[in-house]
This record gives structure tokens, C-alpha cells and sequence, in this order.
């Protein structure tokens, strides 16, 4: 038995960075990763930390990677087609004494001007042909980065410690080649969520701590937001929820700066229950949905463009709405400049090979009623996942992928001329914007500070 159970890399606080983490069921004097960089053979000495699941302890190793050069393959041979094939590796971690296999990995390109594409996908289960065809899509180099956002293994509750150890064995081949972030879901509550705090290593692009329940990070001209769904309802200052929600306004508002929202105008979140759905019976389906209340008014104040959701047994892609009214940009367009976020829910391992078309055109309707169907566009019951591609500042490309057929099923390109909060008429993109931006200039040359006005054209232009 492989004694290095669970093998992943992730981002840390800039695309130089990775955290590679592993796990043994036995403690270790020294944790090292060795890895290749062109012809140089590295070995950095990480950390361990210990925690009990059951009967059984587990240690975690952590090592960060630094200096690494973006879009950079580590490899020790140069021959592309060599590297494709996976024939040669890059790293591999342990000690002195035990040695895992090898994996390879790349960077993530640096700055804005680049095209990520993410892969997102929500329950997975420990055996379904759907996570063969993601792991040959993983070693085909098809994504920069992977987000799970739901249920790590559905039998997890029932036979914890058995059934975990399998699924995170079976999923290292995606987990040890490419950035995996993940986000809290409700079969993780056991213990305070013990398992999943202590497997996983999230960190927070603002402070480079580690930060596994809520954290954002800045993917080309993305700005993608981690929160958690699971945290208790409560109005007390102190409390999980609130500590979140304060750390969500707080991240929107950093933002929706000037300078962040013209570098990164795409804001999208990542969580595990749906903020609404309508294909089961559940709190994300009636008006009594705390979080709803709460977080929908949140993001559509800060300019949210599309909200991910990981926990609704099927993919459903909705038209943009906001507190259950249709908001489409128009009725031929619903996705070019729309009046309120987007939202889809994305399965995985979906059983029902079933698509149901509800709509072929959006509804222009303001009412709002109970019934969600008027909010939705597109269901589909069958496994697979969803690829986004972030493809400029004003174009993301969003499919859903069969994990059957490797053909596409559903696919929509949100167009946005413009970015910012819903309630304003004017935005950061927008002539009004400009507008307001020679009015301060002019203001500036009344009042004579002609040194000032040169300093704010030059931010401005360069």
C-alpha cells in the first residue's frame, strides 16, 4: 500500500508559488519536495502537522515552491511530444526514506493578459467513469485550474475514514498535475470539519495566510471568490457567518477599486449550495434561504458577473435575475450586458442521462413567483463538467461538458461592454466614467495644480 496517501498542488499568493501537500499515515523527521527546473535539482524541506480521523492519524506535509518561473513546465527533457505522453516527471515528495512517484505540474501565467481556462465541477463520486475521462483531460494539459465545489465522495458520511482514503487516492492523478482549489460542502461538517481543514492548504491571495473556509484569488483578468455555504445562519458580530460576510464586503469592496476592476473586471464566486434551484426539494428552493438573502443583495451591489454553485445533482444554467425577477440584458440577448449576475449550478456525477430544454427563449417577465422555472434556461441531468474560459475583459465563454460523450451540451458567452455594481447607472468601463474623469481633470488645471494633472495622466495612460 502506497503510504503517501493524497498528493495536490495549489496556487499560493502569486502565480510563482505552489503549495504541494501530501499525506502518510505515519510521521516523518524530515518533509521534503524535490523537483526539477531545467537542469537544476531542487529539494525544498516543508512542514508537517497531525490529526486524527477515527481510529486512524494522518500526518499532512506541506511545502511551499517559490521562485518559480510563470507558465513555466518543469521537466527534464525538452522534448514536447516526450511530455505530453507523461513519460517524464518533475517532482516528488517524502524523505530521506520513502520517495512517492513522480507527477508533473506547469505554472500559472502571470499578469492579466491571458486566456485561464477552468475547469468546475461539483459532487464527485470514488467510482464513476466521469473521473477517468477528467483525469485524460487533466493529462491532456486541457485546464490551468481545477475548482471542486462539491461533495468529496458521496459515501463519506456513512464509512468516513474508508471511503475518503479511497476517493482522495483516486483523484491524486488530477490533484498532483494541476492547481486544485476546493470550498467547504456539507458532508465536510463532521468535527467542525476537521478532515477538511486539516487536508486541504487554501490560501488567500490578499495576505498569503492559509485561509481553507473563504479566499479569493486573481487569475488573468478574473478576480474568483471562495466562500462558505455551510456556516449557521446568524446576525451576531462574532459569529462564523458574520466574520464571512464582512470578509466577502471587504474583499468586493477591495475589488471594485478603479485600479483592480479595469485589471480584473470579472468577478465571479465559487460555493457549494445553490443560492436557488428547482430540481429538488430543498432550502435553496424556497424564499427561506437565509444565505439568499443575504449574499444576493451583496454581490449585486459589488458587480458579481457569475456565481457558481456545486451542490444541486444536476447542471442548471439560469437567466440573470435578481430577487427572483428576470434581469437579461434584452429578450434576444438575456447575456450581453445583463442587469444582474449569472448563475449556474454544475454537476458531476450525475446517473439521469436526461436533457430538458425549458426555455428556448428567455421570458420577459418581471413577476415574481414562487414556481423557480421562469428563472431557469437550461437543465441537464447527465454527467459532466463545466469549462470556463476567460477569454478577455468583456467576453467569458462558459460549456458544460459531457463526461459521456466529451461533446459539449450547453455553452453560453456572457458579453459585458461594461463592469460594476448593478445599482449604478455609470461604471468603470463606461463613457460616463471618462466623463467624470475630465470633469476631475478640469477641476484639477481651475484650482492651478498643474503638477497634479500631469501625475493622474500618466497613472491613467501608463
Amino acid at each position: 500500500q502506497d503510504i503517501f496517501n493524497f498528493k495536490c498542488v495549489k496556487i499560493a499568493a502569486k502565480p510563482s508559488e505552489i503549495v504541494v501537500t501530501w499525506i502518510t499515515y505515519c510521521p516523518s523527521v524530515l518533509t521534503h519536495v524535490k523537483y526539477i527546473s531545467g537542469k537544476r535539482k531542487i529539494r525544498i524541506r516543508g512542514n508537517m502537522t497531525q490529526y486524527t480521523n477515527g481510529d486512524r492519524e494522518y500526518f499532512v506535509h506541506r511545502t511551499l515552491l517559490k521562485r518559480l518561473k510563470p507558465d513555466q513546465i518543469y521537466c527534464n527533457n525538452y522534448s514536447l511530444k516526450s511530455y505530453l505522453q507523461s513519460i517524464f516527471k518533475v517532482y516528488r515528495c517524502g524523505n530521506d526514506n520513502n520517495w512517492s512517484s513522480m507527477y508533473s505540474f506547469k505554472t500559472l501565467k502571470d499578469g492579466e493578459n491571458w486566456s485561464p481556462i477552468i475547469s468546475v465541477f461539483g459532487d464527485l463520486d470514488t467510482d464513476h467513469h466521469s473521473l477517468l475521462n477528467l483525469i485524460d483531460d487533466v493529462k491532456k494539459h486541457k485546464f490551468n485550474i481545477l475548482y471542486h465545489i462539491g461533495d468529496f465522495g458521496y459515501e463519506a458520511e456513512s464509512n468516513e475514514r474508508s471511503v475518503r482514503d479511497v476517493f482522495y487516492t483516486k483523484i491524486e492523478e488530477i490533484t498532483a498535475r494541476v492547481a486544485y482549489l476546493t470550498v467547504p460542502v456539507n458532508k465536510e461538517q463532521t468535527k467542525n470539519s476537521s478532515n477538511y481543514n486539516n487536508r486541504f492548504s487554501m490560501v488567500n491571495v490578499a495576505n498569503g495566510e492559509k485561509s481553507n473556509f473563504y479566499y479569493s484569488v486573481n487569475i488573468g483578468t478574473a478576480h474568483i471568490i471562495c466562500f462558505s455555504t455551510e456556516f449557521q445562519y446568524s446576525m451576531k458580530k462574532d459569529s462564523k457567518y458574520q466574520i464571512q460576510f464582512e470578509w466577502l464586503k471587504n474583499d468586493l469592496i477591495a475589488a471594485n477599486t478603479i485600479e483592480n476592476r479595469r485589471k480584473r473586471p470579472w468577478i465571479i464566486t465559487m460555493a457549494h449550495r445553490p443560492m436557488v434551484c428547482s430540481n429538488y426539494k430543498d432550502e435553496c428552493a424556497t424564499k427561506r434561504n437565509h444565505m439568499k438573502v443575504s449574499f444576493e443583495r451583496l454581490f449585486y451591489k459589488y458587480g458579481v458577473d457569475l456565481q457558481m454553485w456545486g451542490g444541486g445533482y444536476s447542471y442548471q444554467r439560469f437567466w440573470p435575475f435578481f430577487e427572483f425577477k428576470v434581469r437579461n440584458g434584452s429578450l434576444n440577448e438575456p447575456y450581453k450586458n445583463p442587469k444582474a449576475p449569472v448563475n449556474i449550478i454544475t454537476a458531476f456525477d450525475v446517473q439521469i442521462i436526461i436533457i430538458e430544454y425549458f426555455k428556448t427563449r428567455p421570458i420577459d417577465t418581471t413577476l415574481q413567483r414562487r414556481n423557480k422555472d421562469h428563472l431557469k434556461a437550461v437543465t441537464i441531468n447527465k454527467s459532466g463538467y463545466t469549462r470556463l474560459t476567460v477569454m478577455n475583459r468583456t467576453h467569458l465563454h462558459i460549456e458544460y461538458v459531457s463526461s459521456s460523450t466529451d461533446e459539449v451540451a450547453d455553452e453560453v458567452m456572457i458579453i459585458k461592454t461594461f463592469h460594476g455594481s448593478y445599482n449604478s447607472k455609470s461604471n468603470l468601463l463606461t463613457p460616463n466614467w471618462y466623463t467624470r474623469t475630465l470633469i476631475c481633470s478640469f477641476a484639477f488645471l481651475l484650482s492651478k495644480n498643474i503638477k497634479k494633472v500631469i501625475e493622474f495622466f500618466t497613472i491613467l495612460l501608463f
